[in-house]
C-alpha cells in the first residue's frame, strides 16, 4: 500500500473525498496512523482520516470503506484559537515574533464603536488576538509535508519525499520514494531501516549521500 500527496480519495460510493495532503505517522513506530485530505467535493477544510479506513491506496488512488454521507463528522487536521493579548502573555508589539495572522476585533458580546454623543455608552478599543493554530493528531506523531527535504547523515539535501509505502497488515512505514531534480527527475527507494528523525518539513538518514547517489533509479 501506497501513500502519495497529491492523489484523489474516494468513498466505497465512488465520491470524491479530496486529495491526500500529509501523511501523518510516529517515527519511533514508524506506523501510519491517519491521513490528511482537503478539498475535494465534500471537505472545505483538511480533515483527520484514520488509515484504518482506507481500503486500497495506489499512486492513482485511495479508497476508503466509508459511504460519502458517513465522512463529514471526522474531526478537522487543525483547530484555531483566538487568544488576547492580555491572556497570551505577549505584549502586542511582539505579535509578529508570536504567530501569524493576527486579527483585530472585539471579544464577543463587547461592542467597538465609538458614540461621540454619549462616549461613556460602550467605546471599547480594538483588541489584538492572535490566531493559535493546533494539528489534532495523536501524541508522538508527525503530518509529514509534501515535499518534505530528506538530508543525509552528512548533512546533504538529497531529494524531497514523493511517496510512501506501507506495509498493509503491520500499517509500518516500510520505504519513501526520494525524487531529485527538475525536468530529469531522479528518484530513489529509501527502506526506514535508515532513516533516523522525522518532522514535518524534513526527513534525516543515518546514511552518507554516497549511498543514496549509488542506489538504483525507480521510474
Amino acid at each position: 500500500m501506497q501513500f502519495k500527496e497529491g492523489v484523489d480519495v474516494y468513498t466505497t460510493d465512488d465520491q470524491k473525498v479530496g486529495r491526500i495532503e500529509r501523511i501523518v505517522l510516529n517515527p519511533k513506530t514508524d506506523k501510519v496512523t491517519h491521513l490528511v485530505v482537503s478539498s475535494g467535493f465534500i471537505f472545505t477544510q483538511e480533515k483527520l482520516i484514520p488509515v484504518d479506513l482506507v481500503t486500497s491506496a495506489t499512486e492513482e488512488r485511495v479508497t476508503l470503506e466509508r459511504k460519502s454521507d458517513n465522512l463529514p463528522e471526522l474531526p478537522n487536521f487543525t483547530e484555531t484559537a483566538y487568544i488576547p493579548a492580555t491572556h497570551s502573555g505577549v505584549h502586542p508589539a511582539n505579535f509578529d515574533a508570536y504567530v501569524r495572522p493576527m486579527y483585530y476585533y472585539p471579544p464577543i458580546g463587547t461592542a467597538w464603536w465609538h458614540d461621540p454623543i454619549s462616549p461613556h455608552l460602550g467605546y471599547h478599543p480594538q483588541v489584538p488576538y492572535a490566531a493559535s493554530v493546533e494539528q489534532q493528531i495523536p501524541e508522538g506523531t508527525v503530518a509529514l509535508k509534501e515535499g518534505a527535504q530528506v538530508i543525509s547523515a552528512d548533512e546533504q539535501r538529497v531529494g524531497s519525499v514523493e511517496r510512501v509505502f506501507m506495509d498493509e497488515d503491520s500499517e509500518r512505514v516500510t520505504h519513501f520514494l526520494i525524487s531529485k531534480g527538475l525536468l530529469l527527475k531522479t528518484r530513489k527507494l529509501v527502506p526506514t531501516l535508515w532513516v533516523d528523525a522525522v518532522s514535518a518539513d524534513e526527513v534525516w538518514l543515518n546514511v552518507d549521500a554516497g549511498l543514496i547517489k549509488d542506489l538504483p533509479d525507480r521510474t
